[in-house]
């Protein structure tokens, strides 16, 4: 076919279309006037003004899923526990542990963590390091805040340290929630303390890559309470558990594990997600010996 005759055909095919929407709208200008007197109205303008905020709206979400952007600023927070079961691998001498996942809070939201005078300027950050996450060992969103644009990196340092100041703050007082109860002791009493680290990441667990909010155990960082993957069983639609390595939820494991190893070798994460609470424990100072 000529280039000449594929113009032609295209001309065509457009005045046909065209004709065919000519005809559409002319036989329906009575209902098309209709509508148009019910949106001059200041309940049709709102109607319409809705219609379109919610297409836009679901589109924007569609857009930034399929991208992985962070969507808004609500993320899952989540825990994980590793039940010892009382049996012994037989391949590893160790005893079997089984590994739980708890959600805390479905939807964390973030962005009110921090004040509104510096909160757009903050979640621009933290979306940028979420960008810049990949579903290997790169997962971890405060590591991704220095990692940009070197000549801004003092800038985004100081950003960073004013994020790590509301995020700690934030968990503190979500963990330390018996108020005034915690605090009525006797003079020779201390409280007991725990360390989490809640930890930002954008991984891929089980089917799905999601911004959530991990809590890492102090005693993890320990060597206690986190067994070797070959020990863990891990939980089935039905309730059991199998000691499988391949299994869909292990990628909790390798996540932990990874982000264990980041908190012992960055000084930097480890400061910014410390955080203590007191667990209700109470232990009896005995007086000094004179």
């Amino acid at each position: 076919m000529q280039i000449t005759d594929f113009f032609s055909l295209v001309l065509e095919k457009l005045e046909v279309y065209f004709s065919a929407f000519v005809l559409f709208i002319t036989s329906h200008i009575p209902e098309a006037i209709e509508v148009f007197k019910a949106l001059n109205t200041p309940f049709g303008v709102l109607a319409l003004a809705s219609i379109i905020g919610f297409i836009v709206s679901h589109f924007n979400l569609r857009r930034a899923m399929s991208q992985n952007i962070f969507p808004g600023t609500q993320a899952v927070l989540y825990t994980t526990f590793y039940e010892p079961t009382g049996e012994i691998n037989p391949v590893t001498g160790n005893e079997f542990h089984n590994q739980k996942m708890r959600v805390v809070h479905h939807a964390v939201d973030i962005g009110p963590i921090f004040h509104p005078s510096v909160r757009k300027r903050i979640m621009d950050a933290l979306r940028g390091a979420v960008e810049k996450c990949d579903e290997n060992k790169n997962f971890i969103v405060f590591q991704n805040l220095t990692s940009r644009r070197p000549f801004k990196r003092r800038r985004l340092t100081h950003l960073r340290e004013r994020i790590a100041t509301r995020w700690t703050n934030y968990f503190e007082s979500q963990m330390n929630t018996k108020g005034f109860e915690t605090f009525v002791h006797h003079p020779r009493e201390i409280l007991i303390a725990h360390k989490i680290f809640p930890v930002m990441i954008n991984a891929r667990l089980s089917r799905s890559r999601q911004i959530r909010i991990a809590y890492i155990h102090e005693a993890w960082l320990e060597g206690k309470e986190f067994p070797d993957i070959e020990d863990v069983c891990f939980e089935n639609l039905d309730g059991s558990f199998d000691n499988n390595p391949d299994h869909v939820l292990a990628g909790y494991w390798r996540v932990n594990k990874t982000i264990i190893n980041a908190l012992k070798t960055d000084p930097d994460l480890y400061r910014d997600c410390h955080v203590e609470f007191y667990t209700g424990e109470k232990k009896t100072i005995p007086l000094p010996k004179i």
